[in-house]
């Protein structure tokens, strides 16, 4: 009797091994940092990505392998997931400059959809590369999964490629866009009554494609409230084509409190920018003069020193300058608190320290020059 009892539950546990539902998995890296994934020993991404989806997996324990992008190789991290039958998991890689990589579960939530046929290496379906490339295991897209980007995107002709299809504003990865290309973003963009909806068909252009800060400015616009003009300028940091300029966007906020937030994100995420390859090619570019005149137009468009502080900052975090436009920026301060901690972060930035003295005469207070004086000695000798 015991044995046939214990005979039925084995073979009812079995049975609902069978059926349970499969299980979905996002991974998503913070600050857009790339990498590369190898999943239960079978590599998904034939390029650096950003984010990886695959569904109909198995449910239970499986392997995931990171390779970061450092320096001229790659920091490798090895961790094991749990997937919730059932369940969509959402993963985010923190993978932070001086810090271990770290992989943390944010979210499960149910889903729904008729499962595929069962195949012999424990997945079903499909993973999606959320730059843009898919594997040939399910070449079908799901249509509950795309967002909705109403019909008058639909077009007869798809402008050389530009539409990966004919229902959304879709492009590949680290693909510059175009001036036409933003302005077919914004028309989707306007035809959303609410931000929300704004801001999540401009996150998902982003996510394959890189702008140009002018061009972001422009669609920052057409968000009518700060609390997601501020989320999406978080998000498109990391996607900016020329990253010197993104000082620009500051002047689209009016709340100190989002400036404040901004430039702390923005200042957090150039710590990561040892895992982009490329960085250090596109940065420390010398200021031109009309660059800095653009700098200074849009510090100057705010009423307090400790907001034009956070523009000048930034505008200056990947880029050089010459001590005589430095001056320049120092003369736009009303107070000599901002104006002193603006000349310690741009010591490091000027091209020609040997005329950096010339920036003492700017402050009035012998303490500041002192200040500044001693700050300059302790660093290393340029």
């Amino acid at each position: 009797m015991n044995k046939a009892l214990l005979l039925c539950c084995s073979f009812l546990l079995w049975a609902a091994q069978l059926v349970a539902a499969p299980a979905n998995v996002n991974f998503v890296s913070e600050h857009g940092v790339p990498f590369e994934l190898v999943f239960d020993g079978r590599p998904l991404t034939r390029t650096i990505s950003r984010e990886v989806y695959i569904d109909r997996v198995q449910p239970g324990f499986h392997w995931a392998e990171f390779r970061i992008p450092a320096g001229r190789g790659f920091v490798k991290y090895r961790t094991r997931v749990f997937l919730d039958a059932g369940y969509e998991s959402n993963y985010i890689l923190i993978a932070r400059r001086g810090f271990a990589p770290v992989l943390r579960k944010v979210s499960a939530v149910p889903i729904r959809y008729n499962r595929g046929p069962r195949r012999d290496d424990g997945h079903h379906g499909r993973y999606e590369d959320r730059d843009g490339r898919y594997d040939d295991r399910d070449d079908r897209r799901d249509e509950d999964r795309r967002p909705d980007y109403d019909s008058h995107l639909d077009q007869d002709d798809d402008r050389n490629g530009r539409y990966e299809d004919r229902s959304g504003y879709n492009r590949r990865s680290n693909s510059l866009m175009s001036s036409a290309d933003v302005d077919d973003l914004i028309q989707a963009v306007d035809a959303k009554p609410f931000d929300s909806g704004k801001l999540s068909i401009a996150k998902d252009a982003l996510s394959q494609a890189d702008i140009r800060s002018e061009d972001l400015k422009r669609l920052l616009r057409r968000f009518d409230f700060e609390s997601q003009r501020l989320e999406l300028a978080k998000y498109a940091s990391s996607h900016v084509a020329d990253p010197k300029n993104f000082y620009q966007v500051y002047e689209l906020f009016n709340f100190d409190s989002n400036i404040k937030e901004l430039q702390q994100y923005s200042a957090q995420a150039r710590q990561n920018d040892d895992y982009r390859p490329g960085y250090e090619d596109r940065s420390r570019s010398v200021m031109t003069p009309a660059e800095v005149d653009g700098l200074l137009r849009a510090a100057t468009t705010k009423s307090f020193d400790k907001d034009k502080l956070a523009i000048l900052q930034d505008g200056l975090a990947r880029t050089s300058i010459r001590t005589d436009d430095l001056k320049r920026m120092l003369r736009a301060f009303s107070f000599e608190d901002q104006r002193l901690e603006l000349a310690k972060y741009a010591y490091s930035h000027v091209i020609d320290p040997q005329n950096f003295p010339q920036v003492y005469a700017l402050f009035n207070f012998n303490s500041n020059v002192e200040a500044l004086r001693d700050y300059v000695n302790q660093q290393p000798r340029r």
